[in-house]
């Protein structure tokens, strides 16, 4: 998914950053954090927070980014 440039700088020096919040070992689940990020002027887009199951980390986190990425290209017109 594209990234639409910076709404408040016009950069296009972005990055989808993560942070892991917790591991539930009893509910195989991981916590995770997704946002984007302009590495110019430092504004931030909303965090996306979704418990991913471990058997299927790389689709929850695909899923995840896309969702953070979605909600950066909302512009108000």
């Amino acid at each position: 998914m594209e990234l639409l440039k910076c709404p408040f700088c016009g950069s296009e020096k972005l990055k989808v950053g993560h942070k892991t919040k917790f591991k539930d070992p009893w509910k195989k689940t991981i916590r995770m954090s997704f946002y984007v990020m302009c590495n110019r002027c430092h504004a931030k887009g909303n965090t996306i927070t979704k418990d991913i199951p471990y058997y299927d980390q790389a689709i929850g986190i695909a899923e995840a980014k896309n969702e953070a990425i979605e909600k950066w290209n909302m512009r108000v017109e």
